[in-house]
Order: C-alpha cells, then sequence, then structure tokens
C-alpha cells in the first residue's frame, strides 16, 4: 500500500511559520538550562506583596525571565524597566548583561502587582554583599548600565529609576551609545 501526502500552499506556509517561531523563541534562551526535572507553574499569590527567593531559570529579555522557588517556576517582569524586545537593538546584550549581573545567586523576589494577564511584576535584589553594602536592584541596575528605559510608572524608589536613566544616557552607556534609541513601547507601536 502507498500513501501520498500532498500538502497545499498554506499547510506549508503553516509549517513554515511555525518553525521559524520556535527557532526564534528559542534563539533568545542560548545558555539557558533545559527544564528536565519537570517545575511546576508557581500559584499566583493571593496577598500582594508576596517575597520569595530563588535563582534565575530562563532569561526571556532584560526584564523578563523565570525564576525558581525550589520546584515552582514563576514568570516575572522587572517593576520599572523597560528592555529592547526581540527584534530590537540591543535585545541580546540586555539579556546577556541580565545574566551576567545575575550569575548563579539567589535573588530575593517581591511580586508587587500582576496585571489583568497575570504577569507578576517584581522588584528583585543580589543578597548583600557583606551586612554593609545595601542589596543591589536588579532593574535599577540594568538601567543605569544603559540595557532599559525607565518605564514611567510611579512607585517607591521611581526617582532613582529616573535618575539611573539620565546617567546612562549622558555617559552613553549600553543602549544610549546609539544615535537615537527607539523604547519597546514605540518599536511595538510600528511593527
Amino acid at each position: 500500500m502507498e500513501v501520498t501526502i500532498c500538502l497545499n500552499s498554506n499547510a506549508v506556509m503553516l509549517a513554515k511559520t511555525f518553525v521559524a517561531i520556535v527557532i526564534t523563541v528559542f534563539a533568545g534562551c542560548e545558555g539557558d538550562l533545559v527544564d528536565s526535572d519537570k517545575s511546576l507553574p508557581a500559584p499566583l499569590p493571593h496577598e500582594l506583596p508576596y517575597e520569595f527567593h530563588g535563582k534565575i531559570f530562563r532569561v526571556w529579555g532584560g526584564d523578563y525571565f523565570d525564576i525558581r522557588d525550589g520546584q515552582r517556576l514563576h514568570y516575572v517582569c522587572l517593576q520599572g524597566i523597560d528592555s529592547p524586545k526581540p527584534g530590537q537593538t540591543f535585545y541580546g546584550k540586555a539579556c546577556n548583561e541580565l545574566r551576567r549581573i545575575v550569575g548563579d545567586q539567589e535573588l530575593r523576589v517581591v511580586v508587587t502587582k500582576l496585571d489583568d494577564s497575570k504577569v507578576a511584576y517584581v522588584k528583585a535584589w543580589l543578597p548583600d554583599a557583606s551586612k554593609s553594602d545595601p542589596a543591589v536592584d536588579i532593574g535599577l541596575e540594568m538601567i543605569r548600565r544603559g540595557f532599559g528605559w525607565y518605564d514611567g510608572n510611579e512607585f517607591d524608589g521611581d526617582s532613582e529609576y529616573k535618575s539611573a536613566q539620565s546617567f546612562a544616557r549622558a555617559k552613553k552607556l549600553g543602549l544610549w551609545n546609539q544615535p537615537d534609541p527607539v523604547p519597546p513601547w514605540n518599536f511595538n507601536a510600528t511593527e
């Protein structure tokens, strides 16, 4: 018995598109771990703020990442920062800079809000190097190094984020070394 499969041009196009999407999504995760132990998504907190500790598992951008808390996996976005998105100049560099800042250290994470799609917005800190050193605010450090914009939202400590952006811009650090960097909110609008 011989079976012949005929695919119309729409099916071929759909298959090519699917493969392209898979490659694009996983290209940004280069160097991240493969989830071989089948971590479960963490339940959403009932009350905010909600605090936990964990290590970054996978970086999705300079402001989005998965963080593992034991066998639970949290998908989070850093509050106060907007980093370049896939397809934007400095997207890969922002991902790498976040990995460089955090390394394999355990972070203190506080979920400050959930948006309508249940994305957890967080503040995250590296541990104190010593009791005399203040903890490193990851979002603030990304902006200070020029790998993201202060997103304009008001929160406790937002003035430090504004100052960090002014500092990075004046020193032409990271993305500010470009003649006219396009913020993600304008980049998405032009796609």
